[in-house]
């Protein structure tokens, strides 16, 4: 189920990719420069996340709900892109939308957690071909979409419709997820927990130790 998430999740995730350039020139009027610029706010506020927050986060309250949160905080961060009105909003969701950068390094730490060591290339060769197979529609979705209420014979102009959409895939990859938590609930319960604390009946669902 986790891998089913993981497919959900990264679908999602090619709207920036995707349409970015597109939806800051329509909705913003912004220029290659700008574009540009916004590129590399999104890059910076990623890297830290990742670099900095993620293992934080993971260490504090384990993989699982670190997974949970990332998911959360992606979809709250697509809604509002697809709201945002005005640049300077942009530019603050661009902070709320890398909370979600932690979603797949936590992913990887729990899923690698629950697999046998002898089964380690089997999980990495799964969840390539999932974010392969996404990478083949997830851009022809994403960019369809955005081109369908973007164009003059539009039924209802808002450029903000492929965000919504992959809030919505993104809200869906926590029922797999969640799934997933439920069936792997002893397995989860017998890792080693870290020193965040919990009570006796979450403690170990929602905390996990990084891979190493």
């Amino acid at each position: 189920m986790f891998i089913l998430a993981i497919g959900f999740y990264q679908t999602a995730h090619a709207i920036y990719p995707s349409t970015w350039n597109y939806y800051g020139a329509v909705r913003y009027g912004w220029s290659p420069m700008e574009i540009g610029l916004s590129l590399g706010a999104v890059g910076v506020a990623s890297a830290l996340s990742q670099g900095v927050l993620t293992g934080a986060l993971i260490k504090r309250f384990g993989a699982a709900r670190t997974s949970m949160f990332g998911l959360s905080m992606q979809t709250v961060a697509m809604t509002l892109f697809a709201f945002a009105g005005l640049p300077w909003m942009a530019y603050a969701i661009i902070c709320v939308s890398a909370f979600g950068s932690v979603t797949m390094p936590a992913i990887n730490t729990l899923t690698s957690t629950l697999t046998p060591a002898d089964r380690q290339g089997e999980l990495q060769g799964a969840q390539a071909s999932i974010m392969a197979l996404t990478l083949i529609f997830s851009p022809v979705l994403m960019t369809q979409t955005f081109s369908a209420f973007t164009i003059e014979s539009a039924p209802v102009y808002f450029p903000g419709a492929a965000f919504l959409l992959a809030a919505l895939i993104t809200a869906t990859a926590l029922i797999p997820f969640i799934i997933g938590i439920r069936a792997n609930r002893k397995r989860l319960q017998a890792t080693p927990a870290s020193d965040a604390p919990g009570t006796p009946d979450t403690e170990g669902i929602l905390q996990s130790r990084p891979s190493q």
